[in-house]
């Protein structure tokens, strides 16, 4: 294979083959920087190498190297610095590496979806209802028709009176919750369209989905990536709410009107300051 690269190509290689464990931590960038090409040649060598990108080429060298289960990897090659750094720059990285070309796409097509659908049920169970009540809330506050149980007896019993012309939105950070998946496929025994969000490409809920957005980036460099996917599940929900009722507003659904009225209500209720001195005083 190394003989069917170019040059810039092979310095590409080099520089991961002679710091295999830097580049566990490099971006695309970072490594166009360390072998002297631009960042289309870094990615275009990942490729050529029979991989899909630099995240599937550093997520299988992770592996192969057994990072950072069994403690591999000279400390030397990571500076040391407070955790909290750590995991913000990590974050910063990981949540950029999110959105792909497959991702942007799917995301497209569950607003359209979204948009049309006369309700959107919200089904979710476990630690990922947290990221569902948050669509929810959103999109309420923006005049959408969403609604989330939070017993799953009556996500299911209202997965079974959804129509042909309702949406049901199942969240899923695994993709494997049976009590999810049961909510989504009566769902679709209904004839509604089904989006799912969630944090595994290759699971049983994306296989259902009419769209299935991901939000992963399964990186064994990082010492917090299951933190950093579930941040990355909040923002492509969030995205989805704002996005959804742009859309809609875009229909002439007439959403406008309802938002004014919301974020003056949201500004009477949710932010009004409690009635005391400003300066925190008891007297």
């Amino acid at each position: 294979m190394s003989g069917s690269l170019s040059a810039s190509e092979r310095r590409v290689a080099d520089a991961i083959v002679e710091r295999p464990y830097d580049f566990l931590d490099w971006s695309a960038a970072d490594l166009a920087r360390e072998s002297a090409t631009s960042g289309a040649t870094a990615v275009r060598t990942c490729r050529r190498l029979g991989f899909s990108g630099l995240r599937d080429l550093r997520l299988t060298l992770a592996r192969d190297l057994g990072w950072p289960a069994r403690g591999a990897g000279p400390k030397s090659s990571r500076r040391q610095k407070p955790l909290v750094q750590e995991l913000f720059e990590d974050a910063s990285r990981s949540l950029a590496e999110m959105v792909t070309k497959e991702s942007a796409e799917a995301f497209r097509r569950g607003v359209e979806i979204l948009a049309a659908a006369r309700q959107i049920l919200v089904v979710s169970a476990g630690p990922s209802t947290v990221f569902a009540q948050d669509f929810v809330y959103n999109a309420r506050l923006a005049g959408l028709g969403a609604e989330f149980w939070p017993d799953v007896i009556m996500q299911t019993l209202a997965a079974s009176r959804l129509s042909k012309k309702d949406v049901c939105l199942a969240v899923s950070a695994s993709g494997v919750n049976n009590l999810t998946i049961e909510a989504a496929e009566t769902a679709q025994s209904s004839g509604a369209k089904l989006v799912a969000v969630t944090g595994y490409r290759l699971s049983r809920l994306a296989e259902l989905a009419t769209v299935t957005v991901v939000a992963d980036n399964f990186d064994y460099s990082t010492k917090s990536q299951a933190a950093i996917n579930s941040a990355g599940l909040l923002l492509m929900l969030r995205g989805l709410a704002i996005a959804t009722v742009g859309r809609s507003i875009e229909r002439g659904a007439g959403t406008a009107r309802y938002l004014d009225d919301s974020v003056e209500v949201l500004g009477q209720f949710t932010y009004r300051r409690a009635a005391g001195p400003a300066n925190g005083s008891t007297k």
